[in-house]
């Protein structure tokens, strides 16, 4: 064999190596994207180690070119694939990035399969008294319209799916027959509460729950909360209650929630807003957790299996 060829293979292994490695990695990891406005939002996204793609939410509009940058970096595409994509709920802090991608960039990447389970616009007029969700709703289903070769699932309770070595648990979802959805507060309390396992650890997404519907969850899955880590809920304030929290017993709490609302600030410093957070941060220390994943402090990374200090 000639020095030439020799050459050429040693190239041609050395980029088949890097392709490979590109497109895997060691670990699945999630991310805890910040968000790129003053507004309170949650977006995750989390890239399975045979390089899968989820997205959970996603943000405001103002959020929108920065996770669709971020999801092309981490899967190394200039058109990513998106695996599935998951929404909580309808409300626009939740939902807009997405609107924004798919009106503006849907030739920018794709979207295999979309899950959410919203209650019915009537429903929610009904007991929200506001028109501005219902208008946000219009507009996500009209941007689901527009996707090409996206599979759209209504998932129920206790459905599970597995997207490379994520399994996702559908733990509760909205139910216009239940008393605990009939209030003003029927946009949060209709979340759609999932975990996922990964590497026997788990992650237990809350949305924006309410009181209302975390009690009813305690009397779903009380004995089966128990989580390794978990978003808290309503961006960490007004959301479920404690009794919530002590179910679920968490090592780690994932907070999707900016500098000004951790800090309970409406403008007057430390503690001067209406806000709840600051009683729930000493739930958490009464409960003994120590690690905590805060918006404010920029973007978070989480290695699967997480390992603590």
């Amino acid at each position: 064999m000639t020095i030439l060829k020799k050459t050429i293979i040693l190239i041609s292994t050395l980029l088949l190596a890097a392709l490979i490695s590109c497109s895997t990695q060691k670990h699945t990891t999630l991310y805890q994207l910040p968000t790129q406005t003053p507004q309170q939002m949650m977006s995750y996204v989390i890239i399975t180690k045979d390089g899968h793609c989820i997205v959970s939410d996603g943000g405001n509009k103002g959020d929108a070119d920065y996770l669709l940058k971020f999801i092309k970096e981490k899967t190394n595409m200039k058109k990513p694939v998106i695996d599935a994509w998951i929404f909580s709920h309808v409300h626009s802090d939740h939902v807009s990035t997405f609107i924004a991608l798919a009106n503006l960039k849907r030739d920018e990447f794709t979207v295999k399969k979309i899950y959410y389970n919203f209650p019915s616009a009537e429903f929610i007029s009904k007991y929200d008294y506001t028109d501005t969700t219902v208008l946000t709703m219009s507009d996500f289903y009209a941007a689901v319209d527009k996707l090409e070769g996206t599979e759209v699932i209504i998932p129920q309770n206790n459905d599970k799916f597995t997207i490379g070595d994520v399994e996702v648990e559908i733990l509760m979802v909205q139910d216009e027959e239940a008393d605990f959805m009939k209030n003003s507060n029927v946009v949060n309390n209709s979340s759609m509460i999932f975990r996922l396992t990964v590497e026997n650890q788990t992650v237990l997404f809350l949305g924006d729950s309410g009181v209302e519907q975390g009690n009813e969850l305690l009397k779903m899955h009380g004995d089966n909360l128990k989580s390794d880590m978990v978003q808290m809920s309503h961006h960490g304030q007004n959301g479920v209650s404690k009794e919530v929290y002590e179910a679920i017993n968490p090592s780690a709490c994932l907070w999707p929630t900016p500098k000004w609302l951790y800090e309970n600030d409406s403008g007057g410093g430390y503690n001067s807003g209406p806000w709840k957070t600051l009683e729930v941060r000493e739930w958490m220390e009464e409960l003994g957790v120590k690690h905590h994943y805060v918006d404010m402090d920029g973007l978070h990374e989480i290695r699967f299996p997480f390992k603590f200090d």
